[in-house]
């Protein structure tokens, strides 16, 4: 890891260590723990602060990515075990839920134009649109509203800047539960891009490979959905 980017994670650590709404992040937790009963069934890979700063001072990451990794899995860990199961402490997963949110919108922020390697290696799997070709609708059809949305693609020519791929491709992901926006995204996808299931591998599609006239076509739909 270069200099300037393990002083700016160390530093980020330290500051997580000195603040009171981590304090319940310090110390490692142990899958078999007693006073977290089913701990091992919601959680596999535990991590602490006191962990990630043993880890930067010996050296362990060798990207920043790594750090990152780790931090995440952290309240990562914290809302599957407090928030999402029925035995944890729901307070808890909720200040998780938000530090995460709030880790991730400062993590952008940390970014300079050397770390433009670093944001690519961090944001490349939640940019693989791997839920949509898993999830297809058996037919397709197009709605009456997505065809001006279609219209537009020709016009646009410059990609998204990476810092709203990640935001886009999240709201996305998230939306794909909802059967007719589904169907919407699968057909904008086939019409612009001729993406139909069976053709790219592991179907998983690469947001940032896609066409700059698909990208903000889709960013656009899902803003307004």
């Amino acid at each position: 890891m270069q200099q300037q980017d393990y002083q700016k994670v160390f530093e980020a650590t330290a500051e997580f260590l000195k603040d009171p709404f981590h304090e319940i992040f310090h110390t490692m937790v142990f899958l078999n723990d007693a006073s977290l009963p089913e701990y091992s069934k919601y959680v596999s890979k535990p991590i602490a602060l006191e962990v990630i700063k043993a880890n930067l001072e010996s050296k362990k990451y060798s990207t920043p990515a790594e750090w990152y990794n780790d931090i995440n899995r952290m309240y990562q860990n914290a809302i599957e075990y407090h928030y999402k199961s029925p035995v944890g402490t729901k307070e808890i997963g909720i200040l998780a839920t938000y530090l995460q949110w709030k880790f991730k919108k400062q993590y952008k922020n940390m970014l300079i134009k050397s770390d433009k390697e670093w944001l690519n290696k961090v944001i490349k799997k939640s940019n693989q649109i791997t839920e949509i070709m898993q999830n297809m609708p058996i037919s397709s059809r197009r709605s009456s509203n997505l065809s001006s949305y279609v219209k537009k693609m020709d016009s646009v020519t410059e990609p998204m800047k990476p810092i709203d791929v990640t935001p886009t491709v999240e709201k996305l992901n998230n939306s794909l539960s909802d059967v007719e926006f589904r169907q919407d995204i699968y057909q904008l996808l086939k019409e612009t891009e001729g993406i139909v299931p069976g053709t790219i591998p592991n179907d998983t599609i690469d947001f940032e490979k896609l066409k700059p006239g698909t990208q903000n076509i889709i960013k656009d739909y899902v803003n307004r959905h």
